[in-house]
């Protein structure tokens, strides 16, 4: 009777593998269909360059043809201390410079990221008001 149980527990462990593994292929499947279901002609940063200071959150603008939300798209930050969410907002953690990407489906656009202490974003605003 003993050998039974484990012969029965061995088959349904197996079963809830297989089962798992069809699961993880039919979801794969599934985000593979619904991404490249999105069709785009183009996706363009608002402005080419930015400048922020240290610690701020600032949401990067964009548009794209058709109009598709933030969320659909990758976006990629290729400095550590420049971090983007995938909704778009930055923030700078470290004073300097890096490139955000946006992309979806081969379509993609670039924007540069400066971030600076405090005390350098009060003297460039001053200097914009003289």
């Amino acid at each position: 009777m003993r050998y039974k149980n484990i012969k029965n527990n061995k088959v349904m462990n197996t079963l809830i593998i297989i089962l798992l593994i069809v699961e993880v292929v039919v979801l794969f499947n599934y985000y593979k269909k619904y991404t490249q279901q999105i069709k785009i002609d183009n996706v363009e940063f608002a402005y080419e360059e930015l400048t922020i200071q240290k610690d701020e959150i600032v949401k990067l603008n964009f548009t794209s043809v058709p109009e598709v939300s933030a969320t659909k798209f990758k976006w990629t930050s290729d400095n550590n201390s420049i971090k983007i969410d995938n909704r778009g907002y930055v923030r700078g953690t470290e004073v300097g410079t890096g490139t955000i990407t946006i992309e979806l489906n081969n379509h993609k656009d670039t924007c540069k990221v400066t971030v600076v202490d405090n005390e350098v974003a009060f003297e460039l605003e001053n200097e914009k008001n003289e």
